[in-house]
């Protein structure tokens, strides 16, 4: 079996040969005021990528810090071979993932700046794939830099903006969504770099996620038109595209919050213990971290200490979040 180092030389090759046979353009983006660039070969890769990352500005001319090369077998041809059956290579200096849905492969090295990722086929990528693309090797490559990819929203202005935490279902995208129809800004809705010594957070992915059930609240962010989602996976709304105005590229923090689905009642706020704020946003971000989060649980936790921390509980109407975390903004911005 090969090294390591030695499958991601041969799958890097195989990328060279895609793009020789399908050259697309490349995509160049700061990402944390970092110039991340990615490759394509063929034609299906691109039209998903550039809207997700669209928001984001330009680097201008230089060298990337950053390089990630992508195709799919499907529209170049060329997959990754004989050794395509390799699963898992990590180490100190590598991280690898197979995605067990879509076949999509991708590894980076940790100490040279680069990564690929190769799909079967780029039409059969699930909706987390679309929605957050490369989050693996985004989150592992800008971990040393001591901006970890957090599993949480943010929403609010240049002025200042609240961290929304909590596992998945807690209302995270409900809030993000219902305050930016509210004209409020969002840095993303389910995955940021943080910042802990700002408190600052960075965006990296355009876009929002949605249940079924609840894509009829917002029927102008989740037209018809972008509506691919089965029966288990959510719906995609591409805020780059939809609300560009929306997407800001870094947000400074003022407040977390905790959202809970209450259902009934006025939407309202009550403050909870730094503890309790962890707590809500600790355990999601380590276990989708991995590897990458070492050392990571002690920025979250002084992230809670220096916050005000508060529960939103979400009532009926969900037209009276933006309210109240506008009220909320208004009180801790400038403080």
């Amino acid at each position: 079996m090969p090294s390591p180092n030695e499958f991601f030389v041969a799958a890097r090759a195989r990328f060279a040969a895609a793009a020789a046979n399908a050259p697309d353009a490349a995509i160049d983006v700061l990402m944390a005021g970092h110039h991340v660039r990615l490759n394509f070969a063929g034609t299906a890769m691109r039209p998903l990528l550039e809207p997700v990352f669209r928001h984001l500005p330009h680097p201008g001319t230089g060298a990337a810090a950053l390089t990630i090369d992508l195709w799919d077998a499907r529209t170049t041809g060329v997959d990754l071979g004989a050794r395509g059956f390799v699963r898992s290579f990590c180490d100190e200096r590598f991280t690898t993932r197979l995605e067990m849905e879509s076949g999509a492969l991708s590894m980076i090295d940790g100490h040279g700046g680069a990564a690929f990722q190769c799909t079967p086929d780029a039409a059969r990528l699930p909706h987390w794939e679309r929605a957050h693309p490369l989050s693996t090797v985004l989150g592992r490559w800008f971990r040393p830099l001591d901006l970890p990819m957090v599993h949480a929203a943010a929403i609010g202005g240049p002025g200042g903006a609240v961290l929304l935490v909590g596992r998945g279902g807690t209302g995270k995208s409900t809030c993000t969504l219902a305050c930016v129809e509210a004209g409020l800004q969002t840095a993303g809705d389910d995955y940021l770099l943080l910042d802990a010594a700002g408190p600052t957070v960075h965006s990296l992915f355009g876009s929002a996620t949605l249940h079924a059930e609840h894509r009829r609240r917002f029927p102008r962010l989740m037209p018809d038109a972008e509506a691919r989602a089965t029966a288990d996976e959510k719906f995609v709304s591409l805020l780059s595209v939809r609300r560009p105005t929306a997407m800001i590229a870094a947000l400074p923090l003022v407040a977390i919050l905790a959202p809970r689905v209450v259902g009934h009642g006025p939407c309202r706020l009550r403050p909870i213990s730094p503890a309790a704020a962890l707590l809500a946003l600790a355990p999601s971000t380590l276990l989708q971290l991995g590897r990458a989060g070492d050392g990571v649980l002690a920025q979250l936790a002084a992230l809670c200490r220096c916050l005000p921390c508060h529960a939103l509980e979400l009532g009926a109407d969900v037209a009276e979040i933006p309210t109240v975390v506008g009220a909320l903004l208004a009180r801790h911005a400038g403080s």
